[in-house]
C-alpha cells in the first residue's frame, strides 16, 4: 500500500489516484467475506488476496503502464518474494473468482420458494392482492417479491 501511494501520486491527469486506508480496508473486507472451506491451500487464499488488491487498486488505473506496475511490480513481486512456493498458483492467469458451480441450483430453489410463497398467499385468501408477497430470503435478509 505504501509503495503504491509513493509510486502513483495524484497528478493533474490522474487526479483520482488518491488512495487511502479505506481502500486497504476494502481489500481485507473482501478477504473476510470468504469462508475457510473454499480454500484447499494457502495458494488459493493468496490468489483471493491478489484478486482483491487488483479489484480495489488496479481497476482504478487509467493506463497500461500503471496497471502493469501494480499487477506485476507491486503485487506480483510481493507474492513471489514472500510466498515463493505458492506463487505459481497465486499468479496464474486468468484471475477469476466466484462461486459459479451452484448458481443454477440456487436459481431453481429460489424459483420454487417463490412459487410456494405465492401458493401460500393464495391459500390464505390473498389471491386478489398478489402485488406484495414476502418470499424467500437471500442469506438472512428477507427479499420482497412483486408479482405483476
Amino acid at each position: 500500500y505504501k509503495e503504491l501511494v509513493r509510486q502513483l501520486p495524484p497528478t493533474p491527469s490522474k487526479f483520482h489516484y488518491v488512495f487511502n486506508l479505506r481502500d486497504l480496508s476494502r481489500v481485507y473486507e473482501g478477504l473476510m467475506l470468504s469462508t475457510p472451506e473454499k480454500f484447499e491451500n494457502a495458494g488459493i487464499f493468496l490468489r483471493l488476496w491478489r484478486n482483491e488488491c487488483l479489484r480495489v487498486f488496479h481497476d482504478r488505473l487509467i493506463n497500461e503502464i500503471d496497471r502493469n506496475l501494480v499487477k506485476d511490480e507491486l503485487v506480483g513481486k510481493m507474492i513471489k518474494e514472500a510466498f515463493p512456493n505458492e506463487s505459481p498458483a497465486a499468479l496464474f492467469e486468468p484471475l477469476i473468482f466466484g462461486d459459479f458451480k451452484n448458481v443454477h441450483s440456487h436459481a431453481i430453489q429460489d424459483a420454487q420458494e417463490a412459487a410456494a410463497a405465492a401458493e401460500a398467499a393464495a391459500a390464505a385468501g390473498n389471491a386478489g392482492d398478489q402485488s406484495k408477497i414476502t418470499g424467500p430470503t437471500l442469506g438472512s435478509v428477507p427479499e420482497e417479491i412483486r408479482l405483476y
